[in-house]
């Protein structure tokens, strides 16, 4: 059954690809940080928890359109941003509800591919087989303000989340020498000494690790 794209509507794959493009590898390295501190402090809860390593193991994987298709799917709960599928024969718009995108188990295969599955969840199984469609001059205005909304994040900021995590992962061994993590920072967010010394300090307040004692890290009796 053909189901042809009307003017004025793009497809899921094309917004997400869209969205995808202004992903910097600093909006990455930002919510990896802080998918990573989530499960860090779920672990702290709940320490042998098997749902706190999965979702660790989990986040090694993210990259830029994993990111996007989690932004694109957060829109389309929240309403920010509407999603419609369209009767070939007949022309009408069906507009899907943000319930949908709440309980529908096949979500992230109906966003890359943009069509509903021959199986869905209820709610959507009149709709099998539809191209799901966003109204393109809507998007884009959503696109603009999320872009904006979106924080980089300082060096300086970025710096201090990782050391936060690294700090409360290990919050009794300090694993490296001040020196070493210096460097390690330098090469990893291009912080100046100050801007790093900034991070350190926060940090170290922060988790109230004893990395900021004097000296080398202490050997592991192990």
């Amino acid at each position: 059954m053909e189901d042809p794209i009307p003017a004025g509507f793009i497809t899921l794959p094309e917004a997400l690809q869209r969205l995808a493009a202004h992903v910097s590898d600093a909006h990455l390295e930002n919510a990896k940080l802080d998918f990573q501190d989530r499960v860090l402090s779920f672990a702290a809860i709940f320490p042998k928890s098997e749902l706190a390593d999965s979702l660790a193991f989990s986040g090694l994987f993210w990259d830029k359109q994993t990111l996007a298709i989690s932004r694109l799917r957060l829109a389309l709960q929240t309403g920010a941003i509407s999603a419609i599928v369209r009767a070939p024969e007949s022309g009408t718009l069906f507009r899907l509800t943000q319930n949908n995108w709440h309980f529908e188990p096949f979500w992230e295969q109906i966003i890359r591919g943009g069509i509903i599955p021959p199986n869905p969840n209820r709610g959507l199984e009149a709709h099998r087989g539809r191209t799901v469609l966003i109204e393109a001059a809507g998007f884009e205005t959503w696109l603009t303000l999320e872009v904006q909304n979106w924080s980089e994040g300082a060096k300086e900021q970025l710096c201090c989340k990782w050391l936060l995590v690294e700090m409360r992962s290990s919050p009794t061994e300090k694993r490296k020498t001040k020196t070493q993590w210096r460097e390690e920072a330098r090469a990893r967010f291009h912080v100046s000494g100050r801007a790093f010394d900034n991070a350190w300090s926060h940090a170290v307040k922060e988790t109230g690790s004893n990395w900021g004692l004097p000296g080398a890290p202490k050997k592991s009796s192990r």
